[in-house]
């Protein structure tokens, strides 16, 4: 409680003395110094934080990766008593003609758990009045709202220059995972040869990681039939990681390309990962 944390995007804190951490959130490197040394290492061009600051950005953070959890269909048909206040016409189109509360909490829970921000709630209520006397399957719709959402999804990814910093995967390795599609009874899901996965997996952990280390969110790209598949495929061993179809990018964004994640073909594939 006596220190700061500083942090450096560069990677580079041997300017400071202090005691080695990771920022709690992210995981980024970081030092607790002295506040007597806050200003030479503003001088140097390190972020400085303050206890209460971590403790309140943690806080958050978990509240973001429980959020679905929190969402129930008593929460949902709050909000949307609540948006029916200034948009009846809005919520009396979908609920309960074309879908029950339900359904609406299962696509909102879809979203909360790719931290997507539901409260373009209006948006999200035509979009599936749109698309929901098509169709009702739960994936389909939750992609069709991500994609009217496409902009506010991009904005969220920007890297502090305004910037979204993207990486992919090897195109042999995208072809591979799409002939190894299957449909289960929780919708269409990537089954492939342990071996494949364990590699696949195993280099996403460390371009993720070098990714947080350059003070940048993780964002993989991959074409839209695969990108569901693929978040229900790394979920339980990269939480971390952003999944962004190509015609989720917004096409006014400015887009940095951090390469392809490094998979070596025919070669043993590492140990799995551990959760």
């Amino acid at each position: 409680p006596d220190k700061v944390m500083v942090m450096n995007p560069a990677g580079d804190l041997e300017q400071v003395d202090g005691i080695r951490d990771k920022e709690p959130a992210f995981g980024l490197p970081a030092k607790w110094v002295d506040e007597a040394q806050r200003e030479m290492a503003e001088m140097a061009g390190y972020t400085i934080v303050d206890p209460a600051t971590i403790i309140a950005t943690h806080l958050t953070e978990v509240i973001k990766q429980s959020a679905y959890d929190l969402l129930g269909r008593q929460e949902t048909q709050g909000l949307l008593s609540k948006l029916k206040e200034k948009h009846a016409q809005v919520v009396d189109d979908l609920v309960p003609g074309l879908m029950d509360v339900g359904t609406v909490n299962r696509v909102l829970q879809n979203l909360l758990r790719e931290r997507v921000s539901i409260r373009n709630l209006q948006s999200i209520l035509e979009t599936l009045a749109t698309f929901g006397a098509q169709q009702k399957d739960l994936a389909y719709l939750t992609e069709k709202v991500r994609f009217a959402l496409r902009r506010q999804i991009t904005e969220s990814l920007l890297g502090p220059d305004g910037v979204l910093h993207i990486f992919t995967l090897p195109s042999q390795i995208e072809q591979v995972l799409a002939k190894s599609l299957q449909q289960t009874d929780d919708g269409r899901e990537i089954v492939v040869d342990p071996m494949i996965a364990k590699t696949v997996l195993s280099q996403l952990i460390a371009k993720c990681d070098q990714v947080v280390n350059m003070g940048l969110l993780p964002v993989l790209v991959i074409s839209p039939p695969l990108r569901l598949p693929m978040r229900k495929f790394v979920e339980k061993y990269v939480s971390n990681i952003n999944l962004l179809s190509h015609n989720e990018i917004s096409e006014t964004v400015k887009l940095d390309s951090l390469g392809t994640i490094e998979i070596p073909v025919g070669e043993q594939a590492p140990a799995a990962p551990t959760t």
